[in-house]
C-alpha cells in the first residue's frame, strides 16, 4: 500500500509526559545520529497518545491519532535528503533537561530495561529545543534514608525537535505498523506530539517521576539511588493563592504563582546515551 502524501516544509516533533529520550550527541552533519523516545509502560492514570497535525492558520487539525493499542513495538520518522542531517540543540538545552548521567544525578552510564518500556520511536533528524518549563523546582532525594529532599531546579517538561525539508528532494517518512505517511514540501508546517500525561493532571496521588526508577539500571548498582519530589514549598503556596494574609506573608510569590496550574502536570523527560 502506497503512503499517505503529507505536503509540507517542515514538522515538529513534541515530547510531554513520562518519555525517556535517548539522544546520540555527535554533532551535526552526521546522517548516521539516532534518537530513540522510549514510552514508559506501567504508567498508571496516563494516557498514551501519539498525534499527527497540520497547520489551517491558527488550527492543527489531526490527521491521524494513535493509542497505546495502536502503536507498534518501534515506529519511526525517516528523514533523507535534507541540507543538515542529523541533530543539533539549542543552547543550554542539556542543562534545562533532567541528564540522569551528569554529575548532577548518577555519573555514570544509565542503561534502560526493556520490560518497561512499551514503545520506541526512532527518528533521525532535528534541532532539539526546550518547549516548556516545569513551573516548580524538582527536589531529588539521594538514598533510601530519611534524609529531607534537596532542591534542583526548575526543569524541561516539554521538547521539541524542528526538522526542515528545505530542498526539493527532502522527505520523512513516518511509519507505524502498516501505515506510512510521506512528507515532502511545499507546504504548511506539520506536527507530531508524543505525549503520556496524567489524564486527570490534578491527580497528585502519584509521583509521576517515580515511575521512571522503574526502567533505569545500570552496568554497576549506583552507591545511592534517586528519589524525586514535588517542590512542597510551592505547591503549598498554590493551596493559599486566593488567601490575601497568605500573599502578603510570601510576597515573593504572590505575583507569579497565583493562578496558574498545579505542579508540572508531566514530569520531565530524562536523557542519557542508553540504552545500549
Amino acid at each position: 500500500m502506497p503512503p499517505t502524501e503529507v505536503s509540507t516544509s517542515s514538522i515538529e516533533v513534541v515530547f510531554k509526559g513520562l518519555i525517556v529520550l535517548t539522544i546520540d550527541r555527535r554533532p551535526r552533519p552526521d546522517p548516521a545520529a539516532q534518537c530513540a523516545v522510549h514510552l514508559l509502560d506501567f504508567a498508571p492514570g496516563h494516557t498514551l497518545k501519539v498525534s499527527i497535525q497540520q497547520s489551517r492558520g491558527k488550527e492543527w487539525p489531526e490527521i491521524k491519532s494513535y493509542g497505546e493499542d495502536d502503536l507498534s513495538r518501534f515506529f519511526s520518522l525517516d528523514v533523507t535528503d535534507v541540507g543538515n542531517p542529523g541533530f543539533e540543540f539549542e543552547a543550554n538545552f542539556f542543562s534545562q533537561v533532567v541528564d540522569l548521567e551528569s554529575s548532577s544525578f548518577y555519573d555514570k552510564r544509565v542503561n534502560l530495561k526493556p520490560i518497561g518500556i512499551c514503545s520506541t520511536f526512532l527518528f533521525n533528524n532535528g534541532r532539539f529545543r526546550v518547549a516548556d518549563m516545569s513551573l516548580d523546582r524538582l527536589f531529588i532525594k539521594r538514598g533510601s534514608g530519611s534524609g529531607m529532599p534537596q532542591p534542583f531546579r526548575r526543569v524541561a517538561t516539554v521538547v521539541a525537535a524542528d526538522i526542515a525539508l528545505e530542498r526539493a528532494e527532502s522527505q520523512a517518512i513516518f511509519a507505524n505498523g502498516g501505515d506510512r505517511f510521506r512528507f515532502k514540501q511545499p507546504g504548511p508546517p506539520c506536527r507530531i506530539v508524543i505525549s503520556q500525561s496524567p489524564a486527570n493532571p490534578n491527580d497528585h496521588s502519584t509521583r509521576h517521576a517515580e515511575l521512571y526508577n522503574n526502567v533505569v539500571a545500570f552496568d554497576e548498582p549506583p552507591e545511592d539511588k534517586i528519589h524525586y519530589h514535588p517542590d512542597e514549598e510551592s505547591s503549598h503556596a498554590r493551596e493559599h493563592e486566593h488567601d490575601p494574609e497568605h500573599d502578603r506573608d510570601h510576597p515573593e510569590k504572590a505575583a507569579d504563582e497565583r493562578f496558574i496550574p498545579p505542579h508540572a502536570l508531566c514530569f520531565p523527560p530524562f536523557l542519557g546515551e542508553g540504552p545500549r
